[in-house]
């Protein structure tokens, strides 16, 4: 009877200390996991952050590696050129271009820079390991331009302007048949190989007593974007500048390979 009376009055007190020590033990295992999992939530962040760094650097990687796939792409489909591989190294905001070639590179004044887009500039100064372009969105940068669709001619050149880049063609004859969407391209004849892209006609100005209009050009090549080009060195003529003129027996006369820079005076290189 005692030992069942005793049972009776322990069994509220020992139920009471069974949950509380069940209870004490849920909450510090409880703990013990929530500081188990804070530690690994900080080491898969740290991770997190770590597989950022490496996707960003891959991506870039290989959006350098598509980018020099493609230049080396266009110097194999491009037999007629000898260029020099070269580095953007330095910007400024009236389209003026720093790369990483110079005299000891064999980089001279006024040879062609263009990239597999079209024409970029041409080479303004030149030191020993780096040399200054202008661009088209350079004022003091020409080039002998034409329509592709039906051959017209002009000078194109840069608006020195750093609010629009937008490049002008002048020389154009009102009679000429000139619009908006059509694509410009090298003339050749000079420094600037015949047939490369320099840009799209965006607008067309009729210049009021005058007999001759203006167009308005965007760029194919926005020298902001750069980190390579190519500095042309020498180019063969293309096969209908190799088809004239024609000499006295009906054949034509030979083309020579074109010099790089060209030794003409500014007026002879920029005469329309």
């Amino acid at each position: 009877a005692l030992r069942t009376g005793g049972s009776i009055v322990a069994y509220p007190v020992w139920k009471t200390l069974n949950g509380v020590q069940n209870a004490a033990g849920y909450v510090v295992g409880f703990a013990l996991d929530y500081d188990k999992a804070h530690r690994e939530a900080e080491v898969l962040r740290e991770q997190l952050v770590e597989m950022r760094h490496y996707m960003a650097a891959y991506s870039e990687l290989r959006e350098e590696n598509d980018r020099l796939r493609a230049n080396l792409s266009f110097v194999r489909n491009e037999p007629r050129l000898t260029v020099e591989a070269a580095e953007v190294i330095g910007r400024s905001f009236d389209g003026a271009l720093t790369i990483d070639r110079g005299a000891v590179h064999g980089v001279q004044e006024s040879m062609c820079v263009l990239t597999r887009e079209g024409i970029v500039g041409v080479v303004a100064k030149v030191e020993p390991f780096f040399s200054h372009v202008y661009t088209l969105h350079h004022s003091n940068c020409k080039v002998g331009a034409m329509v592709s669709r039906n051959r017209v001619r002009g000078v194109v050149h840069g608006s020195g302007s750093t609010v629009s880049p937008v490049a002008t063609m002048q020389y154009i004859d009102l009679k000429e048949d000139i619009r908006p969407g059509d694509t410009i391209i090298t003339s050749g004849g000079g420094i600037f190989p015949s047939g490369y892209p320099i840009g799209v006609v965006s607008k067309v100005e009729y210049d009021s007593g005058s007999l001759l209009k203006t167009a308005l050009i965007e760029p194919a090549v926005d020298p902001y974007r750069l980190d390579e080009v190519f500095v042309l060195r020498a180019a063969y003529p293309s096969a209908e500048e190799l088809a004239g003129p024609q000499g006295r027996d009906g054949d034509a006369l030979p083309a020579p390979l074109y010099a790089a820079p060209d030794e003409r005076t500014l007026q002879e290189r920029y005469a329309p």
